[in-house]
């Protein structure tokens, strides 16, 4: 669960949580604004943002 969580990989939570199917009505009736991005942190996603900077990328959380 921890790496699927900074990956950012909602199919995979949901198919390792202790109820799939409430999951993925949960996840499906509060979809994130932004792609890659929960609906917490949105842009400010600190383990997308980790992401992109370990891979050399330019970060903007504008």
């Amino acid at each position: 669960m921890s790496k699927a969580r900074v990956d950012v990989d909602f199919d995979k939570m949901i198919s390792l949580s202790i109820d799939p199917e409430k999951a993925r009505r949960y996840y499906e009736s509060s979809k994130p604004e932004c792609e890659g991005t929960c609906t917490m942190c949105g842009k400010m996603c600190p383990a997308r943002t980790m992401k992109r900077i370990l891979a050399g990328e330019d970060v903007s959380i504008r």
